[in-house]
């Protein structure tokens, strides 16, 4: 019984491996996935900059195109003016004239807010430039290394998994039944040890007096009353199975 015990124990320490690693293996994609996110967003956030820089230029492009459209009115009437035969004429002329350049003036007028409109967005594009390219450099220098422990992650469990199954297979089918039934059902955590106030190690339940003399004899498998767990001596914490006699 005590090599079945220290075969538990040794399963045991096997899964919690396992357990691990399988963590570890829902976290890595995790991170790769966040450096990716982290890459898009900031492509994004530079594609947003560049498109309000352009349409910045865009706008100014619109209203010089006025200005000058206007300009070429404004010379166009003046130069007509000499020609002008009534007052009245004369006046609407003028009167034209002047409100194109009262146009043009605030026409200006906003051609300078986005002048200075132009500086902000032209250092938010290149800040966000930067932050491109911080984020596609980190991804390369961290991908490579997450996509091999992935890999390498995968190798150990399956093989850390291969070392418990040839475990299992020395021991009787209803104690694995019952092992595998624990470990899926319990957090993985099938065996424990009694713990400081000599209770369960899993749940923390007082073991009773005689439970704890069955445990120290090491002659069966003693289960927590509360939890169902397998409880064993901490004699056996360090044990190999091929030590055992």
């Amino acid at each position: 019984m005590i090599k079945i015990l220290a075969s538990l124990v040794q399963m045991q320490g096997l899964d919690k491996v396992i357990g691990e690693k399988e963590v570890l293996k829902k976290r890595l994609p995790l991170q790769l996935e966040e450096l990716e996110r982290n890459v898009a967003e900031a492509k994004k956030r530079v594609d947003d900059a560049k498109k309000a820089l352009d349409n910045n230029g865009k706008s100014r492009d619109t209203l010089e195109l006025e200005v000058k459209s206007n300009n070429e009115k404004i010379e166009k009437y003046e130069s007509q003016l000499p020609s002008i035969k009534t007052n009245k004429e004369y006046k609407a002329l003028n009167s034209e004239i002047d409100h194109l350049k009262e146009k043009n003036q605030k026409i200006d007028d906003k051609i300078l807010d986005l002048m200075d409109e132009e500086q902000a967005l032209k250092e938010l594009y290149q800040k966000a430039k930067e932050g491109f390219e911080g984020a596609e450099g980190e991804l390369q220098d961290k991908e490579a290394d997450l996509r091999k422990q992935i890999v390498n992650v995968d190798k150990v469990i399956q093989d850390t998994r291969d070392e418990r199954n040839q475990i299992a297979k020395t021991l009787p089918l209803n104690i694995v039944k019952r092992y595998a039934s624990l470990i899926n059902n319990k957090n993985r955590r099938a065996v424990v040890f009694v713990n400081n106030n000599k209770g369960c190690g899993g749940c923390g339940f007082s073991i009773r007096p005689q439970l704890l003399i069955d445990i120290a004899r090491k002659e069966t498998i003693v289960s927590c009353e509360s939890c169902g767990r397998m409880i064993v001596d901490t004699s056996l914490i360090e044990k190999n199975v091929d030590e055992v006699e």
